[in-house]
């Protein structure tokens, strides 16, 4: 809260107290009250404003759960599935107050139907710097993150299945160290996803899932989102 210049006068340090409702008619002498401010401006900064959206691999333009078609994931091979992003869609010009918006915060969730998650590894590949100014755009936009890492949920066994789970830096526990099979609900990556803190969402978003073994276990990748909070960037 910035407070206007204090009145021509006034003691040098001086505070002023007042209410809209408050009877200043018969103030004792030595009050904090005066009227020097009742005309003046005073200004609330609320910092930066943030937007929240969602996007996924069916029609990256509009929110949505999953894909429409469920992708095969090939044995000993990467299946790869992209997401065109653009902020624009989104966020209306009139409700924004920068053109230009770069992420604070990144979640992914994903859908994934597999007998064996013991040989699933999932990556999540940012927009290349070609997408913006390389010189502008930290190196970083270049980076893959490693979320899932052939965990299997079960202490040795086969875990089945990734039922909507959201890769969370803010989840209280992460992938690696938890839970049971089927992996559901949200939790830390394997590696981080700040990686991707202060770059502009925009550009093509991929996700590749890898089966590690050709034994005749075939999984499908359902579907996966990306959910974004962005703010001005910091120049």
């Amino acid at each position: 809260l910035a407070s206007p210049a204090p009145a021509q006068g006034a003691p040098q340090g001086s505070t002023y107290d007042w209410s809209p409702h408050q009877d200043t008619t018969h103030q004792p002498e030595g009050s904090k009250v005066t009227h020097a401010f009742l005309n003046d401006v005073w200004e609330l900064d609320v910092g930066n404003l943030s937007y929240t959206f969602e996007t996924n691999s069916s029609n990256s333009a509009k929110s949505g759960p999953a894909l429409n078609k469920s992708q095969s994931i090939p044995e000993g091979n990467f299946a790869f599935v992209s997401m065109q992003v653009n902020a624009s869609n989104f966020i209306k010009p009139e409700h924004r107050q920068a053109p230009d918006l770069c992420i604070v915060d990144v979640d992914v969730r994903v859908q994934v139907r597999h007998p064996c998650t013991r040989q699933v590894e999932l990556v999540l590949y940012g927009p290349g710097p070609s997408a913006h100014d390389a010189n502008y755009e930290p190196s970083s936009r270049a980076h893959s993150v490693e979320l899932f890492h052939y965990h299997d949920g079960t202490g040795g066994g086969c875990g089945r299945n990734l039922e909507d789970l959201v890769f969370d830096d803010d989840a209280p526990s992460s992938v690696k160290d938890c839970c049971s099979s089927p992996f559901k609900g949200n939790f830390k990556p394997f590696e981080k996803l700040d990686t991707f803190h202060g770059l502009r969402p925009d550009g093509e978003w991929v996700l590749g899932a890898y089966d590690a073994d050709v034994d005749g276990l075939e999984g499908w990748l359902e579907g996966w989102t990306l959910k974004f909070t962005v703010q001005e960037c910091d120049q």
